[in-house]
Order: structure tokens, then sequence, then C-alpha cells
């Protein structure tokens, strides 16, 4: 047998041959390795072709200077395989179908990613790999938490059916583009903090868990025509959202788009249900169209000042501070059938109550067969003097 390096001990020897004789293996490699003083077999191994089906293989034994990995079998790999290798820049798996958690994490000089037959990524396989250009993907079913997290892509087109979990391309900074037609999950702070984000499209997708967008500062246009749910702050600080295509959505969580700056009309034909603060300090909102709400919860509105304009058909609970600090509000329409429930401070420091921000009062119109039904609603006597019958 060819010794790799041959040093005094022979105890240390041994455990050298040993070493080399396991790269060897598991690379299925069968050349001297080169020894260095300072990086022992490090240089050996700057490009790695994998051979067959390999289990832990690299986990603890790859140092920064491995440049490529290589493999045409299904690679099987333990948590952490290549995380920390400074210098690679390709990965070519294009039959491997798990990448194990954190199992390139932290590789930043990273750029090509191919893991075409790979059908799941574990939790922060790829995370903060910052110079991440390309990724092929065409079968993958599930991403898990922080997968691609703080990644340096600029396009995600993922045509696949698939679940995306917790924080999975959080702080993508790069991130301009978004096309998963057969998304059927978005997780929590899925896209949370992707700063260039612009369009969103997901033809699919039924529910947005908590976060997923938020603080996506520049974020223009979200499709989501199947989304039925929103969940808790899922687009607040959107501050550049103004084209929104939620045609199914039912029930909008609390601070879901709070603070969307430039979102300027809403409408939403099935939401029935708003949930405390949903559009607080919307300061461009002039208008809203909701034709199926029943429920207003508190401080929902709050903060519109440009709030012009509202108008309900089916509503039966409006919460305390709904529209609190509308300094626009003008008309309100309540074309209802019941006299609904509401809350105290409902309008407070808007014109339905105070002529000083407009230098007028605004109304409140009901049907004219409901308007001696309001006015002597002990809920709504305070209002009494602001409403109005509206003729059809």
């Amino acid at each position: 047998m060819a010794y790799d390096k041959v040093v005094d001990s022979q105890q240390l020897d041994g455990a050298i041959r040993a070493t080399a004789d396991a790269i060897r293996s598991k690379t299925s490699s069968s050349d001297i390795l080169p020894w260095n003083t300072h990086t022992g077999y490090a240089e050996a191994i700057n490009s790695i072709t994998v051979g067959g089906n390999v289990s832990s293989a690299f986990d603890g034994v790859v140092d920064g200077t491995i440049t490529s990995i290589n493999s045409s079998d299904d690679v099987i790999m333990r948590h952490y395989a290549f995380a920390g290798c400074s210098k690679l820049t390709d990965v070519n798996l294009p039959f491997t179908t798990e990448i194990s958690p954190y199992a390139f994490s932290g590789c930043s000089q990273l750029i090509n990613v191919n893991i075409e037959r790979c059908t799941t990524v574990g939790t922060q396989a790829f995370a903060g790999c910052v110079s991440l250009e390309s990724i092929t993907a065409t079968q993958l079913q599930h991403i898990e938490s922080s997968a691609f997290t703080n990644c340096g892509f600029s396009e995600l087109n993922l045509s696949n059916k698939t679940t995306i979990g917790f924080g999975c391309f959080q702080r993508c900074s790069n991130l301009s583009t978004v096309n998963m037609p057969m998304v059927s999950l978005i997780g929590e702070y899925a896209f949370a903090y992707c700063s260039n984000l612009t369009t969103v499209s997901m033809e699919t997708a039924s529910r947005i868990a908590m976060a997923a967008f938020q603080n996506c500062a520049a974020l223009t246009s979200v499709s989501l025509p199947q989304v039925y749910l929103i969940g808790e702050a899922a687009f607040r600080g959107c501050a550049s959202l103004t084209n929104i295509e939620l045609s199914k959505l039912e029930t909008i969580g609390v601070n879901a788009f709070a603070s969307c700056s430039a979102l300027s009309y809403v409408s939403f034909p099935a939401v029935k249900y708003i949930s405390t603060s949903a559009f607080n300090s919307c300061s461009s909102l002039l208008s809203i169209s909701l034709s199926a709400l029943m429920y207003i919860q508190s401080a929902a509105f709050s903060g519109c000042n440009k709030l012009h304009t509202v108008s309900f058909t089916k509503l039966t609970s409006l919460s305390s501070h709904a529209f609190r600090s509308c300094q626009s509000l003008m008309s309100v329409y309540l074309l209802v059938s019941q006299v609904p429930s509401i809350g105290s401070y409902c309008f407070s420091s808007t014109p339905i109550v105070s002529s000083t921000y407009t230098g007028s009062f605004g109304s409140i119109y009901v049907l004219s067969s409901m308007l001696s039904q309001f006015t002597a609603s002990a809920s709504w006597k305070s209002y009494a003097s602001r409403i109005t019958a509206y003729e059809e």
C-alpha cells in the first residue's frame, strides 16, 4: 500500500493513513493523496466526485478548500455535510432526492446548484449562500424551514406542487420575482424582508401564513387567486404594494396589510372577516369594496387618513375604533337588512363625529326601510344626527 505520509509516531501515522483510506473510499478515488503540513489532505479534495449511495460521507471531514461536488447517484448525506465550505462554487447532484438539513449552509461562494430530481430540501440546507445565483430543481415538493434564507438569487421559478416552510426565503435581498404556479402553502415568514421583491404569482396557493411577506418594501403586485386566508402581518410594511388579486379571500388576519402606505383601493368580493388593525395606517387608502363583509374587528382601518368612502351590504358587527382617525371619511354606506352591532369610538376623530377635519360633517347612509331602526337603536344613538336615508 502506498503511504500518503510517514511520521515518527506509529499511532499518528496509522490515523493519517486511515483518514486517507476513508477519503478514497467515500469519494470512489484510488489516487495517492498529497499531504500538507498545515492543511492535511485538504488540497486533495478540492473537487469531489461522489460515487455510490453515500451516507454522511463528508460530515466533519471536508474543509474550506473544496470547489465543486458532482455525482450521478442518489447521494445521502448527514446534517452539515458540506457546511461552511467557503470556496465551493458548484454543486451538481441531479439524481439526489433529498438535501439534508444544513448540508450547504454558509457556503458563501456557492453560485450554481443542480438538484433536478430532489423532492425535499431540509432545514437551512442552503442558508447563507449569499452568492447563489442559479437553482435547478424541477421536482421539489417540500422546502423546509429557512432552507434558502439569505441567498443571492434574483428569480425563483418552481413549477412543481410545493409546500414552503417557515422562513424559507427570508432576507433574500436580491430576489425580485417569484413564480410558483403549483405551491399549496406559504409558511410563516417565508419571504419576509426580501427587500427587492416586486412581483409574486402563486396561482394555486390557498393560505398565506403569518408574516409571509412582511416588510417586502418593493413589492408592488400580488396575484393569489385561490387564497382564502391571509395570516397575521402577512403583508405588513409592504410600502409599495398597489395591486392585489385576491378574489377568493375570506379572512384577513391581524395587521395583515398594516402600513401598506401605497395601497389606494381594496376590492375583496368574498371577504367575510377582517381582523384587528388589518389595514391600520394604510395612509393612501381612498376607498374599499367589501360586498360580503360581515365582521370588522377593532382598529381595522384606524389611521387610514385618506379613506373617503366605505360601503357594506352584509355587515353585522363593527368593533371599537374600527375607523378611528380616518380624517377624510365622509360617507359610510350601511345598506344592510339588520342593524349591526357597533363598538365604542368606532368613528372617533372622523368627520362622522367632528366637522373640524374637512369643514363639514360626514354621513352614514342606510336603507330608507331601515332608517327608523337605526335611529332607535341604543348603540347608534350617538350617530343619530349623521344617519341619512339612502334611496334605492
